[in-house]
């Protein structure tokens, strides 16, 4: 998967299914054993990797198809494989493994299979894929570190803006996303560590002021926009039936550290302000001071940001208030930015106001509508994947 690993912020269940026999015999070639030391380019050793995933489906065709190679990169290499359909005509599902091709990415891929199990049962999070109780696990016996994750469908915020060309998305498209990014927040510094199969459900804030107060301190420490994800819609939902939900991946660089919130979300405003403004390498200007207002009743706040060109001045569709939370975010001075729970409440009671009525009169009004946006996200996300 493409990668850049960013500079810190500044300081301031199973499906039931027939019983099968064992695994049999491959009857394609047999993993490849390729030695790191070996003076390959990492180039040869993703493609040797993804041979030995291939060869290790291949074992049970029954069962298993081999789609494709994904990717390689520092997180390891990526293949899509397929779980094929049962005797009881549960659809086919589809599903990522991912291997290591060097010691340092065996020792990434195992934190990161821990973080992982951390955000069992969190909605904005990927998950990890377990098989069916009664369907073999042809590549557990491989050597070294496997994930084996969910096949998130529609790309990354990465491809959605290079897709825009430059365009401005719907602030009604913006708020939900800020909504998922604000879930990641919430799920690092409250993980569900729910059981394996556990359902997602949305991340929550804890109501008891003392479990508020232990956060688990996770910071992703690379969330550019290659690494969120672009999810499915969910039409009986009550958040995701307009706008794909977002998922973040890749927790190979993460760690436990004492201002991960403040870190975080100083990121998702990173990532914000790159679905506004289109600018992917996530660098943005100098700091400079701003006075903004959070809500309707609330006090002038004045600050250092780096997102001070989030304003209607420079991006006439955007609305005020959404590019003052992304200046929040991005304030120099972790101090001067929001809790998980002010930034929460602050797009929660603003999600109550976007109606299409309340942009009637912007530059882009006709997709601030449902209509307006399901033609959007059709366009942009679900027709393009």
């Amino acid at each position: 998967m493409w990668r850049r690993i960013l500079p810190p912020p500044p300081k301031g269940p199973a499906r039931p299914g027939k019983k099968v026999p064992p695994i049999r015999p491959a009857n394609g070639p047999s993993p490849i054993e390729l030695s790191i030391l070996e003076p390959v380019s990492s180039r040869d050793r993703a493609q040797a990797e993804a041979r030995n995933v291939e060869a290790y489906f291949n074992r049970d065709t029954d069962h298993f198809e081999y789609v494709r190679y994904l990717s390689n990169g520092a997180a390891g290499v990526s293949c899509k494989v397929r779980l094929k359909s049962d005797g009881d005509g549960q659809g086919s599902l589809y599903f990522v493994v991912k291997r290591p091709i060097s010691q340092g990415q065996g020792r990434g891929m195992r934190a990161e299979a821990n973080f992982l199990k951390s955000f069992r049962g969190d909605l904005h999070f990927l998950q990890l894929f377990y098989f069916p109780v009664d369907v073999n696990n042809p590549i557990e016996g491989a050597p070294g570190t496997t994930i084996i994750t969910e096949w998130i469908e529609n790309g990354t915020i990465f491809d959605l803006i290079q897709r825009k060309r430059g365009g401005q998305l719907p602030n009604r498209m913006l708020l939900e996303f800020f909504l998922c990014l604000a879930s990641f927040c919430i799920g690092m510094a409250w993980p569900s560590r729910g059981d394996s199969g556990a359902v997602p459900q949305q991340e929550r804030i804890p109501d008891n002021d003392d479990e508020r107060k232990q956060t688990a301190r996770i910071a992703h420490n690379d969330m550019h926009c290659a690494n969120v994800m672009i999810g499915s819609l969910d039409p009986e939902g009550k958040r995701h039936f307009l706008v794909p939900i977002l998922k973040l991946i890749d927790f190979d660089l993460a760690g436990v550290e004492d201002n991960a919130v403040a870190r975080n979300i100083y990121d998702i405003g990173m990532v914000m302000r790159s679905i506004i403004t289109g600018d992917i390498t996530q660098i943005p200007g100098p700091a400079e001071l701003v006075t903004i207002k959070v809500g309707e009743n609330s006090p002038d706040r004045t600050f250092r940001t780096r997102g001070s060109d989030m304003t209607p001045a420079r991006y006439n569709n955007l609305d005020k208030e959404i590019g003052n939370l992304v200046q929040w975010c991005m304030a120099y001075d972790e101090r001067d930015r929001p809790s998980i729970e002010n930034l929460w409440a602050a797009l929660e009671e603003l999600k109550t106001r976007a109606t299409p009525g309340r942009y009637a009169d912007y530059v882009n009004a006709i997709n601030e509508g449902d209509n307006g946006i399901r033609e959007v996200v059709q366009q942009l996300i679900l027709d393009a994947n």
